[in-house]
């Protein structure tokens, strides 16, 4: 499963590679080491284990998981705007995080909060999902 989830983001790392002029490895780095800070795999693996059986949550996990993917997209714009080449992942993030650490702190704790609960609820992945859509509008105007 996990290794699937890998392959859908492959269009969008190179799409920002282009779109910011970064190389391809360097943000494929930054993509997946963000992936696992903010452990959107998790949430990812658990939108997938949601019953599919019903047509309604069918078309939520795939909601959801399109709103997770376009989050994560978008996040790692900012993180890459803030940021240069030369520094690595990790320190990309550690910037990002200290220059926004104020706006993150609630999205933060919630995620947390909704990786705890098992079984994991609909309604606790959509609230997950919003708090990764928060961070992003939050940081990023409209």
């Amino acid at each position: 499963m996990i290794s699937l989830l890998h392959a859908f983001c492959a269009l969008d790392i190179a799409d920002i590679a282009d779109m910011e002029g970064r190389d391809l490895s360097e943000v494929a780095e930054l993509y997946y080491t963000l992936n696992a800070h903010l452990g959107i795999d998790h949430l990812l693996t658990a939108i997938s284990g949601l019953d599919a059986a019903e047509r309604w949550t069918s078309l939520a996990r795939l909601a959801l998981r399109n709103d997770v993917y376009g989050a994560m997209r978008l996040l790692c714009v900012d993180v890459l705007s803030g940021s240069c080449s030369a520094e690595s992942a990790v320190e990309k993030i550690a910037d990002w995080e200290n220059t926004n650490a104020a706006r993150l702190v609630r999205a933060r704790a919630i995620l947390a909060e909704t990786f705890t609960v098992t079984p994991t609820s609909i309604a606790a992945l959509t609230v997950a999902a919003h708090q990764i859509h928060t961070m992003v509008r939050q940081l990023r105007p409209a």
